[in-house]
């Protein structure tokens, strides 16, 4: 087992703690939005999320190492950032999928680049995969907040 800390571990727990932290978002903000197939879209994305925050923990761990933990304080400060947008005018849900793929496209440029970064090859496949899924979701959430306008 190779223990592998440099700046390639820091940019794989970055890569763990935005889909944690994108999970959470998705998750709360399908809550707290009125539209079913709005809500029942993040809620897809989140458990999806959650799934590869699973799967590069593990990675990690395999790897000799502990996964960092995501910011929860600065979570609950953006989910009451969350909940007041949503409840303001219908613009609230337009700005709350905005930030939505704004998560998305922060969780692309953080796997763009831990590739950068000499990381494992049994890690870089997950981060390929991760990058491409967070430039999906977040042309698919554009799409939502364009449908929703």
């Amino acid at each position: 087992m190779t223990l592998w800390r440099d700046e390639a571990l820091a940019a794989v727990n970055e890569v763990l703690t935005q889909c944690e932290s994108n999970a959470r978002h998705h998750r709360y903000s399908a809550e707290v939005l009125a539209a079913p197939a709005l809500a029942g879209s993040l809620q897809r994305l989140a458990a999806e999320r959650e799934r590869m925050a699973e799967q590069l923990a593990y990675q990690l761990r395999a790897h000799g190492d502990l996964p960092d933990a995501s910011d929860s304080e600065l979570d609950s400060l953006h989910e009451l950032g969350d909940r007041l947008m949503a409840r303001l005018a219908a613009r609230g849900t337009a700005v709350l999928l905005r930030e939505r793929a704004e998560d998305e496209r922060r969780l692309a440029a953080a796997a763009q680049l831990a590739l950068g970064h000499a990381v494992p090859g049994d890690v870089r496949p997950q981060l390929e995969h991760i990058r491409a899924s967070a430039q999906q979701a977040a042309t698919q959430v554009a799409t939502l907040v364009d449908r929703d306008a």
